[in-house]
């Protein structure tokens, strides 16, 4: 199965976003907590796989288990904005999925998710390739030796994971 994108429906969404600007006070929040999660990750991320000791898995695992779901809290406030809508100035604050919003538009629901992962893509490799770098460094520094698993599992978990959930 291949997954084609639909550019003239891409540009509607594209135009879309920018000109509903209706939802900007939410936003603010939701970027702030976005913000605040990848950095809290980012800082468990940093440990490399050596300098964790899986002598106490239980402790260990809850350490990296934390640092992933920080991460992926931060990916989810990050494409909030995508995802759903409310209104800033209504008395009526309930939210709608974006999905429901658009489905008057000639908009696929493929569609809306390819441009949700593109919208995730960039910030995802740019903090992936930041914890690498901080991983190789911090591994260089202590161990002398550079470790595959390291590496494998910044992208895995920072990288692929966070894409493929919309």
């Amino acid at each position: 199965m291949t997954i084609k994108t639909d550019i003239k429906q891409q540009k509607k969404l594209e135009k879309f976003f920018k000109e509903e600007n209706t939802w900007f006070p939410d936003n603010v929040g939701e970027k702030f907590l976005a913000i605040f999660f990848f950095i809290i990750s980012g800082i468990l991320a940093c440990a490399p796989n050596k300098m964790i000791d899986f002598s106490d898995l239980n402790n260990d695992m809850k350490v990296v288990l934390i640092g992933y779901m920080f991460y992926l809290l931060g990916v989810t406030y990050m494409v909030m904005k995508y995802k759903s809508y409310q209104e800033a100035y209504s008395t009526n604050r309930k939210r709608i999925t974006t999905r429901e919003l658009l489905k008057n538009m000639p908009i696929d629901r493929m569609q809306l998710w390819i441009f949700i992962t593109k919208k995730k893509i960039k910030p995802c490799a740019v903090m992936t390739a930041i914890i690498i770098a901080i991983r190789i460094i911090i591994t260089l520094a202590a161990y002398r030796n550079i470790y595959l698993s390291d590496i494998l599992m910044v992208l895995v978990f920072n990288l692929i994971v966070p894409v493929l959930i919309a």
